[in-house]
């Protein structure tokens, strides 16, 4: 890691233990450690919940520890090595990464079935922005996006679910799952990380899930 990175960091982490306890002041060091280590790998998912199995897994502090409402200067910490991370991947040409990113989301659903359109979702999505940036190479093309939507609208009353299927897709986009993973929804239906605005899922996942849902009611 560069040394102008560092400087930059520890500059912060000293701000931050400015006025606490040893415990805590050693507690910031311990954590501290356990992200630079992780940015050194090329971790890239600095949520709450992964560090804090990180941190568990290397003696740091615990899960409850980071999440409790009281220590914000942890989680301060951990977004500041968040934001350094998504400073370094901001200008790079990152399309392989997508792929990968879609991959690990799509690992963290339990159910197959609601895994498996999320997958057919996100497979749109791809297509969809290949196919806008062929036409944004091309002069006077007048884009229809309607026969695209359309297509896909019109294609979803052939997805048959079952009423497990269905329950666990308006389970997805219900307030009570939103609460529960520490997730908002935004109004050009992207799911974004409620503490550090990270995106979970694109814009348009909360419109196309709503539209298979009442497809199959």
């Amino acid at each position: 890691m560069q040394a102008d990175i560092i400087k930059h960091l520890d500059e912060k982490l000293e701000a931050l233990k400015e006025g606490r306890t040893k415990k805590t002041r050693d507690t910031l060091n311990k954590l501290n450690l356990i992200l630079s280590k992780y940015f050194e790998q090329g971790g890239v998912d600095f949520s709450i919940t992964n560090i804090g199995m990180l941190s568990n897994e290397n003696e740091g502090p615990s899960y409850e520890t980071l999440r409790a409402t009281k220590n914000v200067h942890y989680r301060k910490l951990i977004g500041y090595w968040s934001e350094l991370r998504s400073e370094q991947n901001q200008p790079v040409e990152h399309k392989g990464k997508l792929l990968l990113s879609d991959n690990e989301l799509l690992n963290k659903i339990p159910d197959i079935a609601t895994r498996a359109y999320f997958a057919r979702i996100l497979t749109e999505r791809k297509k969809f922005k290949n196919e806008l940036n062929i036409l944004k190479n091309q002069s006077e093309i007048v884009i229809d996006k309607r026969n695209q939507f359309n297509q896909t609208a019109d294609s979803m009353p052939n997805l048959q679910l079952t009423q497990n299927e269905l329950s666990a897709l308006t389970y997805a986009v219900s307030v009570e799952c939103m609460e529960l993973n520490g997730w908002l929804k935004t109004e050009v239906g992207q799911v974004k990380g409620s503490e550090y605005q990270n995106e979970v899922f694109p814009r348009g996942f909360i419109q196309a899930l709503n539209k298979v849902i009442k497809a199959n009611k």
